[in-house]
């Protein structure tokens, strides 16, 4: 018996609610060819309207107010997680559509949000629906908390995101002039950087260092600021080398492998944010 049918033999007893659905993939193909699956195999879902970008997307949800976006997860400029953050408490559901198995799966799994995998499936887009029709039946609203994408898990979702981002991003690679050439490093293996006179230190992971002419401020511009700060006039650290800070020891920081760095004063707060933001605690900064 198709997916569909299942679903007639137990809600039988009414006529069932249409889904208004909103398309958002920067691509004209991929959001005709949701809608063609859509009409075609989900009988019960009808499009309110399609978006490119998500600044037109939060037009059309005001402008519609849809049960379900379909969103997809890669497009330039912002991304798809952009419009959670333009609707932190949202009374539409979100299912994600994203051609990669990437960080981003891990979060909507742990979070309970519905995605898809493009070419998308169209045993599973009707079992999509179907979960959504059980909720419109039972009346629950993503805004109360009733059902899967309630307001908190887009607050954790969110927050997890930025994370696993935060460390995608920590692999890009940074060129190092030298003597005759130059040399690559991978972000993530610098544990902090140094200034040193006319000259810059490179402290990398594996123990070694790397002395260039470029200065601290030309690092602080090329790496990534999510994962690198500024905590001091003298330094850059890397927060994915952060093993421990005493304010009693002088304001300072301890890395992975046992370098004291300084924390600046007035460098404090904005330090202790940064590092709750990374880790994903809500706790407040010490006074």
């Amino acid at each position: 018996m198709p997916v569909v049918q299942r679903f007639y033999t137990l809600s039988a007893r009414q006529p069932m609610k249409k889904i208004k659905a909103l398309l958002v993939d920067d691509e004209f193909a991929n959001r005709d060819l949701m809608r063609i699956l859509l009409d075609s195999y989900c009988e019960h879902t009808e499009v309110a309207g399609m978006a490119a970008s998500v600044d037109e997307a939060v037009t059309q949800i005001r402008a519609h107010q849809p049960n379900v976006v379909f969103l997809d997860v890669e497009m330039p400029g912002k991304d798809g997680f952009a419009l959670l953050e333009a609707f932190p408490k949202p009374d539409f559901n979100v299912v994600f559509v994203t051609a990669h198995e990437h960080y981003a799966i891990r979060a909507l799994k742990n979070h309970a949000f519905d995605f898809l995998l493009k070419p998308v499936d169209t045993t599973e887009l009707q079992e999509t629906e179907i979960r959504l029709l059980r909720q419109i039946e039972r009346g629950e609203n993503p805004e109360t908390g009733n059902g899967p994408e309630t307001a908190g898990n887009v607050a954790l979702l969110l927050d997890e995101i930025r994370r696993l981002k935060t460390r995608e991003t920590a692999l890009e690679k940074v060129y190092i002039p030298s003597t005759g050439g130059f040399r690559v490093l991978v972000a993530d293996e610098i544990e902090c950087v140094e200034a040193d006179g006319n000259y810059t230190t490179i402290y990398l992971t594996d123990g070694t260092k790397q002395l260039t002419t470029r200065s601290l401020g030309d690092f602080e511009q090329l790496l990534s600021p999510a994962v690198f700060f500024r905590c001091h006039k003298s330094y850059l650290l890397n927060l994915n080398h952060l093993s421990s800070f005493s304010q009693s020891e002088g304001n300072q920081c301890t890395t992975t492998s046992g370098r004291q760095i300084p924390v600046a004063r007035r460098k404090q707060m904005e330090f202790m944010e940064r590092v709750f933001q990374l880790t994903g605690q809500r706790n407040e900064p010490p006074k």
